[in-house]
């Protein structure tokens, strides 16, 4: 996903309820964003595009200057896993993951380098394509001031202070009547970001904590497209790849995953991100004019430096 940053002239920031609670567990990379402390060893989590070049960079917590270092990355995603240089002294709790995502219209605290935002969740069916691997994630708009900071990699938390999102990519939103129901913040212009949400940062966080270090992404290793009929036409099949031992052909057209019906590629990739690792998938597929069922073993692409 492309990301573009804005910047607009400082405004003093607004009260923002609730960020008393959670600037203590933040790291504030100066001029470019925070990093969420997701483990009390000194594990925090980020997005890529917040980082300075250097592999080692100054960062600033509630109990005073710290060095990071990046000890993981998921390039599916562009999130990345610092690790404090001790010593290290906690600054706060580790962030909880909320369970689901937020309904539309609910109040969202957003971390910058510059300080809080405030952020309305809008419409949660939105469906994002992630490079290199073209997978297809589930997307939550959020509505929010462009503000004095990059507001790409931005972490998102609700009221209870629980990490719900992380902005993966903006656009600026276009002149018009009023987009909020109401205006919660500064006079600067509005923006839409894309968030991942909890279902994908919980995946994000369990691997980053593993002893590995590896994201375990559900894959098949297939790619897919809509070939203009019904279901998921397979357009490639890595070799050796789950997929390929399954006995899944190019040309092939899922019409259907474990019973459900698959009338297009949104609908398989949304299967495939619901997938467990290591899980079996039965698959009717469409191959000419016969009907061919496989069972198909799910895997994961691991993404991780």
């Amino acid at each position: 996903m492309a990301a573009s940053l804005w910047l607009a002239a400082a405004v003093p920031l607004p009260v923002v309820d609730g960020w008393a609670q959670i600037a203590p567990s933040l790291a504030t990379i100066e001029g470019s964003g925070v990093a969420c402390l997701i483990d009390e060893r000194g594990l925090f989590l980020a997005h890529a595009s917040v980082l300075p070049r250097s592999p080692v960079f100054a960062a600033r917590l509630k109990t005073g200057p710290a060095a990071l270092r990046v000890i993981s990355e998921d390039s599916e995603t562009g999130l990345v896993l610092l690790e404090a240089i001790p010593p290290f002294r906690s600054p706060g709790p580790p962030f909880k993951l909320a369970p689901r995502g937020p309904i539309d219209g609910q109040k969202l605290i957003l971390g910058t380098a510059a300080g809080p935002r405030v952020g309305l969740a809008s419409a949660q069916a939105r469906i994002g394509q992630l490079r290199p691997s073209l997978r297809y994630v589930p997307l939550q708009e959020v509505k929010m001031e462009q503000g004095p900071a990059p507001l790409v990699g931005s972490p998102a938390f609700d009221s209870q202070g629980r990490l719900v999102g992380m902005i993966g990519a903006l656009t600026a939103l276009p002149p018009g009547p009023e987009l909020m129901p109401t205006r919660l913040v500064g006079p600067n212009d509005l923006a839409v970001g894309f968030a991942y949400g909890p279902s994908l940062l919980h995946r994000v966080v369990e691997g980053f904590r593993s002893p590995e270090r590896i994201v375990k992404h559900p894959s098949i290793g297939v790619f897919f497209k809509f070939g203009g009929v019904p279901g998921a036409t397979i357009e490639a099949v890595m070799p050796d790849s789950p997929a390929a031992k399954a006995g899944i052909q190019v040309g092939d057209v899922v019409v259907e995953a474990d019973g459900a019906r698959i009338a297009s590629p949104v609908e398989f990739a949304a299967t495939l991100f619901n997938a467990e690792v290591g899980s079996p998938m039965k698959l009717r597929l469409r191959r000419g004019d016969r009907v061919e069922e496989v069972t198909v073993t799910i895997g994961f692409q691991p993404e991780a430096r």
